[in-house]
């Protein structure tokens, strides 16, 4: 039996499997490569949609469908297809149009299958169309095909955005779910959306329910999947709510995180297991 058999190993792109210069880096693909050589199921869980992460995904060997949009959809590169999705259904528009209309320094992404619609640009919008090379189409929110919508990006200033995040707390935006992505995002998924459900519907529909499940992250979108793991894993520079509901830390993402995740399987460090053990990281 080879060492990494019924093993699935997800993990989150940004912040933790590529670098600050959006590099995945040869060490953790010749580790990545191991994996897979010795049994190992490897893919991607992440916030991007699907044209952002195909330049991710050009260069992994992923060997089940990935993650995208923090959880609103499963999609299969191999196929170029949908494998599920959830929707945002009308009161995305609505709630995306008080944002817009409250915070003028505010963009906004709202995203539709495979295309991405951008209601309006600022200096840090314009950097996130370029790191994954979208091509977006410029319109008003009145002009987007809201029924498809599977999730909105708002991007500003960090100190904006933590205002707007704090601000939900006192309205009634309980049919939709609000996440920080990183500190100068603010996403708005449909309810019941996380990357850890959109975990669990992978594992479900490649029946992948006796593999052991192995999931890395460095952020509060991450929380949901590391945790649902079997053993999961936040980065050394990850946010402290991650650390806390994870099982190890691994090295952050400059230092082949995931790599090293691979080698601490390999050696033995942490046994392979089906089940949560006792919460609190540890740090091998």
């Amino acid at each position: 039996m080879k060492k990494f058999e019924n093993v699935l190993l997800v993990t989150d792109v940004d912040g933790t499997l590529i670098d600050d210069n959006a590099e995945i880096g040869a060490d953790n693909l010749a580790a990545i490569e191991y994996f897979r050589q010795q049994g190992g199921i490897f893919t991607i869980a992440t916030g991007r949609g699907q044209q952002m992460a195909q330049c991710i995904i050009d260069e992994l060997p992923t060997d089940v469908p990935a993650v995208i949009f923090n959880g609103a959809a499963v999609y299969d590169y191999v196929k170029d297809d949908f494998v599920w999705q959830s929707s945002l259904q009308t009161v995305g528009a609505k709630y995306l149009r008080d944002f817009l209309d409250e915070f003028p320094d505010v963009c906004a992404e709202y995203l539709c299958g495979k295309d991405v619609y951008v209601v309006r640009k600022n200096g840090l919008e314009e950097e996130h169309l370029r790191l994954g090379n979208i091509k977006p189409i410029i319109c008003e929110l009145e002009d987007i095909p809201i029924e498809q919508g599977l999730k909105a990006l708002i991007i500003a200033e960090p100190h904006i955005i933590e205002k707007a995040y704090t601000g939900i707390k006192d309205r009634h935006y309980d049919t939709v779910n609000w996440v920080r992505s990183a500190p100068q995002y603010l996403e708005l998924l449909p309810k019941g959306t996380s990357k850890g459900d959109g975990m669990l519907k992978l594992i479900e529909l490649r029946d992948l329910s006796d593999y052991t499940i192995v999931a890395a992250g460095d952020y509060l979108n991450d929380l949901e999947m590391v945790e649902y793991a079997d053993i999961g894993f936040a980065t050394s520079n990850a946010h402290p709510d991650l650390i806390a509901v994870a099982d190890y830390v691994c090295n952050d993402n400059n230092h082949a995180a995931i790599a090293d995740i691979i080698d601490k399987l390999d050696r033995g460090d942490i046994e392979l297991h089906k089940g949560k053990g006792e919460k609190g990281a540890v740090i091998l």
